[in-house]
């Protein structure tokens, strides 16, 4: 087989777990989220709302930014955020004044998952939704990456400011290391990885730059149980409601109780 016949099978692999992904988010909006509510990293893959729902958009950027940023989006359909913050705080939003909260493929972005987690749990109403889901990365470029565990979160959410930085040039290092290359030789046989010397250097930029990346990685199994452990832990009251593994990824919805 050559090169341009894989680079098809890839894209036509990608495609179909797409659209598996997009049905079982679909799948989960209409058994779980009813009311007002707001989706976070929407971007160009917004979960369609059913006529139950009433959907506002939180990204860090405005449209212009994301175009700007991500110019081979151009002329897709891109969502324009309503809100315009971190959606890892959303700082501007007051405790339980959403029904749900929509976040996919946004946590394993986050350097504190736990905290950030919480923040989405916090303003969501008592009998409200947040819909989460996470790659799989054993199905994407993130293959081969040491998997989350449930005490590197905890360690994570108790570091201060400094330590979490120093926690976060590892990853970094590892994203260097085994994701960009995956992402960078696809469809390029000449692709060569950089040495250790210049992965060290970048990385080291890259986080003084904070700049975003997957800072952690999940499989099915690991995310249920953070998700499980975070619930049964958080002061407002969780039940893990459902998860979902398809389309290379996990995604669960957790209720808030009280």
């Amino acid at each position: 087989m050559n090169s341009m016949h894989w680079l098809r099978g890839l894209v036509y692999r990608l495609r179909a777990a797409f659209h598996r992904r997009r049905n079982a988010r679909r799948y989960l909006a209409s058994r779980h989220l009813r009311g007002d509510g707001i989706e976070i990293g929407a971007m160009h893959f917004p979960l369609p709302p059913h006529r139950g729902m009433r959907v506002k958009y939180v990204d860090n950027t405005s449209l212009e930014d994301s175009i700007a940023k991500f110019p081979e989006l151009r002329g897709q359909n891109l969502v324009r955020p309503d809100f315009i913050e971190d959606g890892f705080e959303l700082a501007s939003f007051s405790p339980a004044s959403q029904d749900f909260v929509i976040a996919n493929r946004v946590l394993e972005h986050a350097p504190n998952p736990l905290r950030t987690l919480s923040n989405w749990v916090r303003v969501l109403r008592p009998g409200g939704a947040l819909l989460v889901s996470v790659p799989l990365a054993e199905a994407c470029f993130d293959r081969g990456r040491t998997e989350t565990t449930l005490g590197h979160l905890l360690q994570d959410f108790q570091a201060t400011t400094e330590q979490l930085a120093a926690r976060n040039l590892v990853h970094y290092v590892e994203w260097l290391s085994i994701s960009e290359p995956a992402i960078l030789s696809v469809g390029n046989p000449a692709y060569q990885k950089a040495s250790a010397v210049e992965i060290e250097r970048r990385a080291a930029e890259l986080c003084h730059l904070q700049a975003e990346i997957h800072f952690h990685t999940f499989s099915r199994n690991s995310f249920e149980s953070i998700l499980r452990h975070f619930a049964s832990h958080t002061p407002v009251g969780l039940r893990v409601a459902q998860v979902l593994e398809t389309g290379g990824e996990v995604a669960a919805v957790l209720i808030r109780i009280h």
